[in-house]
């Protein structure tokens, strides 16, 4: 069902692929700047078109003013920019319904999927996510969209009446307990 791992300083996630995958569905070019306390911030960016895999090394200066920019997030001293270029999902018209259109279903569906994905880490505070839309001809970007939540256990109240229902399950020679998250119309499951 998942598994743990340590980490080390120097270790990067768990496989990987996600941030890179997901962004080149959508973009020819990804930029990802960071800053720790402490220190100036530093980047890097990956092309689609690159054969070699091999990042770019993103100048101080661009880093900086990125960082500097007014994006309307409270400034901590840390954080992480991810940016797209030469975005090809957008719809290929200038009609300012359509564009507005496809900015809201595309904002709107960002936020489902990364609140799902970080729902666990969201709920404790341990991360914050904010998303703009900024308007690069005009300059102006949007007041930023906090993702929030969204806990596929966290049912206020079950699918079906009855549910969820607990089991307690015997082994020999065994006391330990494991519980697994209800789900709508399923079980809580407990070995004892």
């Amino acid at each position: 069902m998942g598994g743990q791992r340590a980490y080390g300083s120097k270790d990067l996630g768990h496989f990987g692929i996600g941030l890179q995958s997901a962004s080149f569905s959508q973009a020819r070019a990804l930029t990802v700047i960071a800053r720790a306390v402490g220190y100036g911030p530093v980047g890097r960016r990956l092309l689609l078109d690159n054969q070699n895999f091999m990042a770019e090394i993103v100048s101080d200066d661009f880093a900086c003013e990125e960082f500097e920019r007014e994006w309307g997030i409270p400034q901590t001293g840390t954080g992480t920019l991810i940016r797209w270029d030469d975005v090809f999902g957008f719809p290929l018209t200038r009609e300012p319904e359509r564009v507005e259109e496809f900015i809201s279903v595309t904002t709107q569906n960002v936020q489902n999927h990364l609140g799902l994905v970080f729902h666990r880490l969201i709920e404790h505070g341990t991360v914050s996510i904010l998303l703009d839309v900024e308007d690069a001809d005009l300059e102006q970007v949007s007041p930023p969209f906090e993702v929030a939540p969204l806990n596929p256990f966290g049912y206020k109240r079950p699918a079906l009446a009855g549910y969820p229902k607990k089991l307690v399950a015997y082994h020999e020679g065994g006391r330990d307990r494991f519980y697994l998250p209800p789900l709508a119309g399923a079980f809580e499951f407990n070995r004892v």
